[in-house]
């Protein structure tokens, strides 16, 4: 292994399903149904905030700014649901780098927001803060 930053991230699956009565606060901000050390649970509330953000973005980023921000939140927990399908570790793992790549880019389109609208200062810094979890 090169020596740098590296995400530990740890999957299960138990096979039952979303419980019904989680399933109505699974987009709420960092809500989660594990603790700390086992994960944060977090993918799908930080495509809401993107989203809810990107509609405060001039409609002229329509197709620029708002599109890729809202895409690059979505591919995070996409790749990791995608690569807990499959078979193989090697795969797996390729998808969570993607995944990583997805929260890097998403990071610096976030910093691009902040520094070219001067909006949303301090919900910019939540989301970028809870993409930096460890």
């Amino acid at each position: 292994l090169i020596p740098g930053n590296y995400v530990k991230l740890i999957v299960g699956d138990n096979g039952t399903g979303i419980d019904p009565e989680i399933i109505d606060r699974i987009f709420e901000p960092y809500f989660t149904t594990t603790s700390l050390a086992e994960g944060t649970g977090m993918g799908l509330a930080i495509v809401k905030k993107v989203y809810n953000l990107s509609e405060q973005l001039p409609p002229e980023e329509k197709y620029g700014l708002r599109s890729q921000t809202c895409r690059s939140a979505v591919s995070i927990p996409s790749n990791i649901a995608e690569g807990c399908s499959r078979d193989s570790e090697i795969d797996f793992k390729r998808f969570l780098e993607i995944s990583l790549g997805s929260s890097f880019e998403l990071e610096t389109q976030l910093i691009i927001i902040k520094e070219q609208y001067l909006i949303l200062s301090e919900e910019i810094e939540l989301i970028i803060d809870t993409l930096n979890i460890e």
